[in-house]
């Protein structure tokens, strides 16, 4: 996932923007015209350069109905059409598909709620698994204080085993522990339970553009990173803007609109969030490194390794014990 984006844009070059890009607005407009029935619909930039836009809309998980999964529309930036359209986890009917299929798999094993329930057990075993690691390095150092030299059995791949585990184990509870946070977003955002409160006299929603405008008019200048509108009844729609001016320029800025009368019900920065809203918005760039920039993001890229690692060690150590015993 660290590699991701380069991945993608090697696999995808025609989809690079070039001089002219389609506003978001008019991407959302055309989606939003061309699935009338979803419920809720938002389109994103999902990374830095502008090459990858998602469309998505909700729909029932086919192995929990009761719970949440997605369609996917990859969209070109450089024309506004949609190249693809995939349900979140299916295989790839393109090469189009292929960097969400990666994600899926990251996320949720391709296998919806089920797959995300087996990943938070997974990654609270991989945790008390460091936890034990700790402990067992801890009582060894103690017994050996009262081993002679000529009884200790130990291998060199023992020993690597020991020193990758005790250098690798604090990057890895924080990718570990930011990735279960993660699992529950929803649940600590406190953006996920705003209300729309002007329905009065409305029986339908406002069109995604209408939303659009009242965002603008307050940030004219800025770039359009995500319009979203409500994915339940009662929601709002949701406006991540990069203004080009102003105290909040070159910052993220989220606007959450009444969805009946567009009225600014909460705006928030990345430097407004306090308490839970202020972890919950690092958990995405603690977990893929980006927190510390590219160091950051390669020292993620080299702890994704490091379970495979250990486990070829400790196989491998494992072995030669045996061995000598």
């Amino acid at each position: 996932m660290v590699l991701g984006e380069p991945i993608d844009a090697w696999i995808n070059p025609e989809l690079t923007p070039g001089k002219h890009s389609v506003p978001l607005v008019e991407m959302a407009d055309a989606l939003d015209r061309q699935y009338p029935n979803a419920v809720g619909l938002g389109v994103k930039r999902q990374d830095k350069t502008g090459q990858l836009v998602l469309g998505f809309w909700p729909e029932p998980d086919p192995l929990i109905p009761s719970e949440r999964n997605y369609r996917l529309a990859r969209m070109n930036i450089s024309t506004g059409k949609v190249v693809s359209v995939n349900t979140y986890g299916s295989f790839p009917h393109s090469r189009y598909d292929v960097l969400a299929y990666l994600y899926a798999i990251h996320t949720n094993l391709t296998l919806g709620a089920v797959g995300r329930f087996l990943l938070i057990f997974t990654t609270l075993g991989l945790l008390l698994l460091l936890v034990a690691g700790i402990i067992n390095w801890r009582n060894r150092r103690k017994w050996l204080k009262y081993k002679k030299q000529a009884d200790i059995v130990d291998t060199p791949w023992a020993k690597w085993h020991r020193k990758l585990g005790l250098s690798s184990v604090a990057v890895l509870i924080v990718l570990l522990s930011s990735g279960l946070a993660l699992q529950y977003e929803t649940l600590l955002d406190p953006s996920f339970s705003y209300q729309s409160k002007d329905r009065v006299g409305q029986e339908h929603r406002l069109p995604l553009r209408k939303a659009w405008q009242a965002a603008t008019r307050k940030y004219p200048d800025a770039k359009a990173m995500l319009i979203m509108s409500p994915f339940w009844e009662g929601g709002t729609f949701r406006i991540d803007l990069i203004p080009k001016s102003g105290k909040e320029a070159g910052k993220t800025v989220e606007l959450f609109l009444d969805a009946y009368s567009a009225r600014i019900l909460h705006e928030r920065t990345s430097d407004d969030r306090k308490g839970l809203a202020y972890w919950v918005g690092l958990l995405e760039p603690l977990h893929g490194g980006s927190i510390l920039g590219v160091p950051g993001e390669i020292l993620a890229f080299l702890a994704g390794l490091v379970p495979l690692m250990m486990l070829l060690l400790g196989r491998a150590g494992a072995r030669k014990l045996r061995h000598k015993l």
